[in-house]
């Protein structure tokens, strides 16, 4: 389905082993708002989103109570970077109450010049080369993941969320069992310009084969940052079942990342004003 132009409503529908050789397997909506509701996506391939590729500025796509399932990406000439939902320039988004279940090749969301967050959605044995779930692929992105759980996940680089973009916001989330085959880390940051990631009462579970400290474990740098902010509150890793261990001043205070700083002083409710309530 093409749709330009107006407001497309969405429901109670399914999608089901829908291909194409360009753009979206099943949805391209360009310039166009959405709202989708307890739709299934499943079995789709298209070339740079799976599912839904959704382009357009001062449009708001709302995705809630969708099921993305086993869609896949055509890569048959070479890996890209793509996922089941790729958002690009819209003012803002909400995806909730969302499922990502072994979906491959492309992940699960990929974000390019766009403003949004991901509440109470699971992301399943997914797998990607930038990221196994989510990427934020551009500088001016800004992110609010809530909610929601990471279980599985693999990619060449973040096994769970490649950021590139300016500022993210990852609280209350569960990160496990995410693999990255290049590095270990959970989340792969890539803006080496300027990086602001804000987590709060996160737990990431982790076998840490590797003895890494907590920090390294859960964010890996694909670069040597020119100026990165880590507010981390209330972040721990779980090395198995008893052993849990916080990500604190001590694991920064080494010669390896000289240009991070950490803070304890946060304050949730003004984070991403005026567009992270709701």
């Amino acid at each position: 389905m093409n749709r330009k132009a107006g407001h497309l409503f969405l429901e109670h529908s399914k999608f089901l082993h829908n291909m194409a050789r360009q753009v979206a397997g099943a949805l391209y909506l360009n310039a166009t708002s959405a709202n989708v509701s307890q739709v299934e996506f499943i079995g789709n391939k298209g070339l740079v989103a799976s599912a839904i590729y959704f382009d357009g500025k001062l449009c708001i796509l709302t995705a809630m109570q969708t099921l993305f399932y086993q869609n896949n990406l055509n890569v048959q000439e070479q890996p890209h970077d793509g996922s089941a939902i790729f958002v690009h320039s819209i003012t803002y988004f909400l995806i909730s109450n969302a499922t990502f279940d072994t979906n491959y090749a492309g992940g699960g969301i990929m974000l390019v010049q766009s403003k949004g967050r991901i509440h109470n959605c699971t992301f399943y044995r997914n797998s990607g080369f930038a990221a196994g779930a989510v990427v934020a692929s551009s500088a001016s992105s800004e992110l609010i993941i809530t909610d929601s759980s990471f279980v599985g996940n693999t990619a060449l680089s973040g096994a769970a969320l490649t950021l590139h973009n300016k500022i993210t916001l990852i609280q209350s989330c569960y990160f496990a069992i995410n693999v990255g085959q290049i590095n270990p880390s959970v989340i792969g940051i890539a803006e080496r310009e300027i990086s602001d990631v804000r987590s709060y009462n996160n737990v990431f579970a982790v076998t840490n084969e590797m003895k890494l400290s907590p920090l390294e474990t859960v964010m890996a740098f694909s670069e040597p940052l020119k100026k990165a902010v880590l507010f981390l509150w209330k972040t721990s890793c779980q090395f198995g079942k008893d052993n849990i261990q916080p990500i604190d001043q001590a694991f920064l205070e080494n010669e390896s990342m000289p240009n991070i700083v950490l803070t304890n002083d946060i304050n949730v409710t003004q984070l991403f004003s005026p567009f992270a309530s709701g």
